[in-house]
């Protein structure tokens, strides 16, 4: 495969909306070349709004797994540890002088 051939990795970090909404933006415009990485240190998206009502008697905020998500996507989903995260940050502001 030539490098013009290969896909484009993307990494997206967080499993939040922007995230999830980034990600099927991604896959829209990128017609297949794009490959898509979720980094998130979830397991569930939880829309978080929602769940200021959940004291006055509304339901439970619905909890829908990661990695079914980006399955449907066409993304890889990494799981973060918050330690690593920490680690990669440091080497980043390092090297880049942050």
């Amino acid at each position: 495969m030539t490098a013009a051939a290969e896909p484009f990795v993307v990494v997206i970090a967080g499993g939040g909306v922007a995230a999830l909404e980034a990600a099927l933006a991604l896959r829209e415009l990128g017609a297949g070349r794009i490959a898509l990485k979720l980094i998130a240190s979830d397991t569930e998206f939880v829309y978080r709004p929602m769940a200021v009502i959940e004291p006055f008697g509304y339901p439970p905020v619905q909890r829908f797994p990661l990695a079914a998500i980006a399955g449907d996507i066409g993304a890889e989903l990494l799981q973060d540890q918050p330690r690593r995260r920490r680690a990669l940050r440091t080497r980043c502001a390092d090297r880049f002088g942050g």
